[in-house]
């Protein structure tokens, strides 16, 4: 017999608990997970530059196409939404990236998402700071091995750095009223 294994034994199982009435068959629950890209920092001759990739105000007209073809279920996690994009500007956060939209294209992209359902979260990552990058001390804010040596890695070309714990929770609390002047 080709149910004579573990599957196959699970499976009658589980059917015996439907049948049963003591498991409940449910409908699968899971929603596609979509992440869009901001703007990510470009090194250049005459210094850095922000190459936007998805503007904000695309989003709606993005899902609304994936809704047409039948995407159900979805949530959005937009990156590279900050001053600088990604590598650009952490641990800053705010106001968003200008090549990417204004405060009111954030608010109008929020509201567009919500009529259809659809969660929206701007990826924020407060343990992390880019070199060069304002609001972070490199010798008191950051993370350091027992050696007292920084914690640092190399990220597409850009050197981060982790911030340390009580740092990184006071540059989130700074953002709260940024979130809410924002919609977020």
């Amino acid at each position: 017999d080709e149910d004579a294994d573990y599957v196959g034994m699970a499976k009658k199982y589980r059917n015996y608990l439907i049948d049963n009435e003591s498991l409940l068959k449910q409908e699968d629950q899971a929603n596609v997970r979509l992440e869009f890209f901001g703007g990510e920092m470009k090194k250049g001759l005459f210094g850095k530059s922000v190459i936007p990739m998805t503007k904000i105000n695309r989003l709606p007209i993005l899902i609304n196409e994936l809704q047409q073809n039948g995407v159900e279920k979805m949530f959005v996690i937009y990156k590279g939404w900050a001053d600088g994009g990604l590598t650009g500007s952490l641990p800053g956060k705010f106001p968003i990236e200008k090549s990417l939209g204004k405060k009111s294209d954030v608010k109008n992209t929020i509201d567009a998402l919500k009529k259809e359902n659809v969660p929206l979260y701007f990826y924020t990552d407060y343990t992390k700071a880019f070199e060069g990058a304002s609001g972070f001390s490199g010798s008191k804010d950051v993370a350091k091995k027992l050696s007292a040596e920084t914690i640092s890695h190399q990220e597409n070309g850009f050197t981060s750095y982790y911030l340390s714990p009580k740092k990184a929770l006071n540059i989130a609390e700074k953002d709260i009223r940024n979130y809410s002047s924002y919609g977020m």
